[in-house]
């Protein structure tokens, strides 16, 4: 599930926990446990299970229809920056293993309505070995993600990661970091010859947006700013990293807003369900002509919600994602 996956439930009778609006499906008309349990694909889900796809289903219709709608004021999906951290070096200069914890930092500016995506890291090192990356929040000092690696002695090997991470209105200040005792590696340029970014006396490279540094940490000191040594060049690792505008941050951000939307939207796609289910039974045979009225009335319902939350939503002050802040009066144009 997305940014939206507390903000409605699906039964009272199933959870004491309530979502953020303290809506619930089954209290709408014609929506209950019993009609999503004889609408859901025999032997293959149960009726919660079902709900819980057209939730996230719903989600998605409600981020592209205000895709469609942002389209002339925010910047979605252009890259303001796309880079490498991390170059080999042309003669072999070998380092050797120490008892750290080394890799990359990678900080991006604040900034609501960023994406920042990982394309893939690499590690060159003199030893084939099974080992991981992780991925520390340098504000927190937890890990946010795993990746595991085996590499090729006295080669960089390189791996696909394809992660995409939310800049939820806050500095991102990540660290990339690898177990530096299990093998020695190779000298590398943080940035290699290129002229594109200001390096600093700290090893740091500062790009537009971002600032990646070669890095090492003691591996029992908790894994934060604070307790970070300035290490040299990339310490033997490459990262492809991107970043970008996107509107997941705007939906998130405005969560309890589209709780409606998501409510009517998630309804109509369960009584679509019924309409067109293979199964035969009470709900599906002799509620067929009601399930199609309701499936237009979900439907209206939800073209008003939608286009009463974003008639005066405000874009916020960010110049580099966003044209202009005035508040929304674009009429939101849906598919019928």
């Amino acid at each position: 599930m997305g940014c939206l996956n507390n903000v409605i439930g699906i039964s009272r009778k199933c959870t004491t926990d309530v979502p953020s609006s303290g809506q619930f499906i089954e209290d709408l008309e014609g929506i209950e446990l019993d009609f999503a349990n004889a609408v859901a694909k025999k032997d293959q889900e149960s009726g919660i299970e079902m709900i819980e796809k057209k939730i996230d289903r719903a989600e998605l219709v409600i981020k592209n229809d205000i895709n469609r709608h942002l389209s002339n004021i925010i910047r979605q999906d252009s890259l303001l920056e796309f880079e490498t951290a991390g170059f080999l070096l042309d003669n072999l200069q070998p380092v050797a293993s120490e008892a750290f914890k080394k890799g990359l930092r990678l900080e991006v500016d604040q900034g609501g309505y960023r994406s920042l995506h990982i394309h893939s890291i690499g590690l060159w090192l003199d030893a084939a070995i099974g080992t991981n990356i992780e991925l520390f929040d340098l504000l927190t000092g937890k890990v946010i993600d795993t990746f595991a690696i085996t590499t090729v002695a006295d080669e960089l090997t390189t791996i696909i990661v394809d992660r995409t991470y939310l800049s939820n209105s806050q500095k991102v200040n990540y660290a990339f970091l690898y177990d530096a005792s299990l093998a020695g590696t190779f000298k590398t340029s943080l940035n290699g010859d290129r002229e594109c970014c200001r390096k600093t006396g700290d090893n740091s490279i500062h790009n537009a947006f971002t600032i990646t540094q070669g890095i090492k940490i003691l591996d029992a000191s908790p894994k934060i700013s604070n307790n970070l040594v300035s290490g040299d060049g990339s310490e033997g690792m490459v990262l492809n990293y991107s970043l970008k505008c996107a509107v997941d941050n705007f939906l998130c951000h405005n969560s309890d807003s589209f709780a409606l939307a998501l409510l009517y939207k998630t309804a109509e796609l369960l009584v679509k369900e019924a309409v067109f289910s293979p199964r035969q039974n009470y709900i599906t045979l002799s509620m067929h002509d009601l399930n199609k009225d309701l499936e237009e009335d979900y439907g209206n319902l939800y073209r008003d919600a939608i286009k009463n939350v974003t008639t005066n939503m405000r874009i916020p002050s960010d110049r580099k994602c966003f044209h202009c802040a005035p508040p929304i009066k674009k009429q939101l144009e849906l598919p019928g």
